[in-house]
C-alpha cells in the first residue's frame, strides 16, 4: 500500500502537470493568437502559429526527457493534415480550429470502446504504471470504479469535442478560442468532481 505522504506527493505532481498542461495547451495559444491577430489579414496564420505551440512542447519533451506524449503525437499528425487542408482550401481557418476537437473526439471514442469491450483503458494504464501494486487492481470494487472512470473520461471527451466542433463552425475565431477554453476548463472540473464522486460513492 502507498503511504499518505506518497499519495500527497503524487497529488501535488498531478496538480503541477495539470497546471502546466492548461498553460501550454489553452492559455498560451490563446494569448499568442490575440497578440498576432491584428498583424494579419486573416485568422489562419495566427491560428496556425498558436496551435503549433503544444506541438513544439511535445517535441521538446521528447528531445530532452525522451518521453513520448501520445496526445501530442496525435495532435501533431492531425494538425499536419489540417494545415494541408487549409492550404488547399485557400486559407480556410476551420480545419485548424478542428484539430483539438478531433484529437479529443478520437480519445473519447477509444475510451468508450474500451469500456464496451470490457477492457477499460484506464485499468490497463494503471496496471502498467503500478508495478508494485498490481493485486490492488484485481479487486472487483476497484475494477468497477476504474471502469466507470474510463466511461466518464470517454464521455466527457467525446461530448466536449462535439461542442467544440459546433462552436468552431458557428463562432468567429476569437470568440471560439475564449469559449473553447471555458468549455475545456468546465470539462476538467466535471472530471475532477466525477472522479471524487466515483471514488467515494461506488462500492
Amino acid at each position: 500500500m502507498h503511504s499518505e505522504k506518497e499519495r500527497k506527493q503524487r497529488l501535488q505532481q498531478t496538480k503541477k502537470k495539470l497546471i502546466r498542461s492548461l498553460f501550454f495547451n489553452l492559455l498560451l495559444p490563446c494569448f499568442v493568437y490575440m497578440v498576432l491577430r491584428p498583424h494579419f489579414t486573416t485568422d489562419t496564420a495566427p491560428l496556425a502559429i498558436s496551435t503549433i505551440i503544444p506541438v513544439i512542447k511535445t517535441m521538446v519533451q521528447w528531445i530532452w526527457q525522451h518521453r513520448v506524449d501520445w496526445i501530442g503525437v496525435i495532435s501533431t499528425f492531425i494538425l499536419s493534415i489540417a494545415l494541408v487542408i487549409s492550404f488547399i482550401s485557400g486559407g480556410n481557418s476551420l480545419p485548424i480550429k478542428l484539430v483539438h476537437p478531433a484529437v479529443f473526439g478520437i480519445i473519447g471514442l477509444i475510451f468508450i470502446i474500451s469500456v464496451l469491450a470490457k477492457k477499460p483503458l484506464l485499468l490497463i494504464i494503471f496496471r502498467a504504471i503500478g508495478q508494485q501494486n498490481k493485486e490492488h487492481y484485481n479487486n472487483p470494487v476497484v475494477h468497477k470504479k476504474i471502469t466507470v472512470m474510463t466511461a466518464l473520461v470517454g464521455g466527457v471527451s467525446f461530448i466536449g469535442s462535439i461542442i467544440h466542433i459546433v462552436m468552431a463552425i458557428v463562432l468567429p475565431t476569437g470568440s471560439f478560442l475564449v469559449m473553447s477554453n471555458m468549455v475545456s476548463v468546465g470539462a476538467i472540473a466535471i472530471l475532477i468532481v466525477g472522479a471524487k464522486f466515483i471514488v467515494s460513492k461506488i462500492k
